[in-house]
């Protein structure tokens, strides 16, 4: 006699489009607020998504997130990521 193991299920929400199934596996950034220092200096706020971060992370061989290769990322390609924003 063979056994057969049950498999049960749970339910999952299907999301309602597209969009909302996606959202977190984007690669999406965008920059939120440009705030200028009394120094001069301008602090800029990004939202970014988990698949960003993911990207990111694959990209340049981290286990976790580094905000200060973050940083040196935007420092090296702010130019490039302010025509995109302004398009």
């Amino acid at each position: 006699m063979s056994s057969e193991k049950l498999q049960t299920t749970s339910p999952v929400e299907i999301p309602g489009n597209w969009e909302d199934a996606t959202k977190e596996t984007k690669e999406t950034i965008s920059l939120t607020s440009i705030h200028q220092n009394d120094d001069g200096s301008v602090s800029l706020e990004f939202d970014m998504s988990d698949g960003f971060k993911k990207a990111f992370k694959e990209y340049y061989g981290l286990k976790r997130w580094s905000q200060k290769k973050f940083n040196e990322w935007v420092d090296e390609n702010l130019i490039e990521f302010l025509k995109t924003e302004s398009d």
